[in-house]
């Protein structure tokens, strides 16, 4: 439990700092705005890897989950017993 609350802490602790310095993103010299990219860019990001890579990204984990499915288990590690066996 004291874990949960010291991460909580943490990240409250880093939320605070980051508003404190809105709207810069380097303190007092760049704003939010002025660091963006072009409108361009951010269309290319987004059909590119948003709506192209990510879903194949994801058929690509199904696939392989269903493919080695079964296929792993768990099974007590016997070399490890064998070579203290062995010395």
């Amino acid at each position: 439990m004291a874990v949960l609350y010291g991460r909580t802490d943490l990240y409250i602790g880093i939320r605070t700092l980051a508003l404190s310095f809105w709207p810069y993103m380097i303190p007092f010299v760049i704003t939010v705005d002025q660091a963006s990219a072009p409108q361009s860019s951010l269309w290319f990001i987004f059909w590119g890897c948003g709506v192209v890579v990510f879903p194949l990204m994801l058929l690509y984990t199904v696939i392989s989950y269903a493919v080695f499915r079964g296929k792993v288990g768990k099974r007590p590690n016997t070399d490890i017993i064998e070579f203290q066996a062995n010395r």
